[in-house]
This record gives C-alpha cells, sequence and structure tokens, in this order.
C-alpha cells in the first residue's frame, strides 16, 4: 500500500533483498525480564496516554479482579465463571492469531501460555510505573517525557549534559 502510494507520486520504489529476522538475545529468564520491563518504561515515557490505555488489552487481571468482586459478594460460580472467561477468551485469541493469522504448526502446544503471558504483561506494565531510570548496554538513564534518555553515569555526564538519544 505504501509502495503503491509512492509509485503513484511518479517516484522509484526499491524493495530491498535482505531478510530481517528476529533473535532473543537475552541470555537467562531475568534478562529477558528486565528488558520487558525496560521496553514498558520507555513506552510509558515516549507515549503516555498510549501505554496508560495498555492496560485495557490484559484480560486476565480483569478477570481476577472480577472473580474476586464476585468472591466478596457471595457468589463462587460467578467468580469462576468470570476467571475462566477471561481464560478462555486469552486463548481463543491466541488460536485465532496463533493459527489463522500466522499459521503457528506448534500452537497447540504452546496455546496455554497465553493467558500466563498476558497475565505477564500486566507485571511489566504495572512495573513500568516504579521507576523513571532503564539499565541500557551498561549504563544506566533516566528517562524523561518525550522519550529522552539521560545517562546517571558519572563517566557519560562529565562528556555531555544534554539528553542522549530518544526511546
Amino acid at each position: 500500500m505504501l509502495g503503491n502510494a509512492i509509485a503513484s507520486q511518479g517516484r522509484t520504489v526499491i524493495l530491498s533483498d535482505h531478510v530481517i529476522d528476529h533473535m532473543v538475545i537475552n541470555v537467562s529468564f531475568a534478562d529477558s525480564i528486565r528488558h520487558q520491563v525496560r521496553w514498558m518504561k520507555s513506552t510509558r515515557f515516549s507515549r503516555p496516554k498510549g501505554h496508560f490505555g495498555t492496560s485495557l488489552t490484559f484480560s486476565l487481571p480483569f478477570g481476577i479482579l472480577a472473580a474476586l468482586g464476585a468472591l466478596g459478594v457471595g457468589h463462587p460460580i460467578l467468580a469462576g465463571g468470570l476467571l475462566g472467561f477471561s481464560i478462555l477468551t486469552r486463548i481463543a485469541m491466541g488460536l485465532v492469531v496463533g493459527g489463522l493469522v500466522l499459521g503457528d504448526r506448534k500452537l497447540v502446544g504452546t496455546v496455554l501460555l497465553y493467558p500466563v503471558r498476558d497475565l505477564m504483561g500486566f507485571g511489566f506494565w504495572a512495573a513500568s510505573y516504579l521507576s523513571n531510570k532503564v539499565l541500557w548496554r551498561g549504563e544506566t538513564y533516566a528517562l524523561a517525557p518525550g522519550g529522552l534518555m539521560r545517562s546517571l553515569s558519572a563517566k557519560a555526564e562529565s562528556k555531555r549534559t544534554e539528553p542522549v538519544l530518544t526511546a
């Protein structure tokens, strides 16, 4: 679509012959968790309203909250139904997106991980509000509104005083 729009203006469209692949660079589970929280923090500072709205995309935390509310007013069957519904909708979404859209052949063995990942994602989102500091490539930075990062290390501060890059 973008290529057609550019070509319709009489410009040349050149397609790259390079294939971009995704690689998991985190060596450990803890590194992966830190990476996810750092990503959420940078999103919070670069797009605060959109990041706040991200909370609405997590199904399982709302299911747990609804189940606790139903239990609190003495309706354990309703609580189970609400929690079950939130789990099933997350699994259904994983099946639809993974199976129909992406054609994932290994989906059946991993589909039960979608509710777990949903809950973890909510945890990463919540953790993004705990501080404005991130560790990136061995240096600690403070995030500022607009997505700017300011180095907090003495080594970098002696060289520059302005923000170093945007997230």
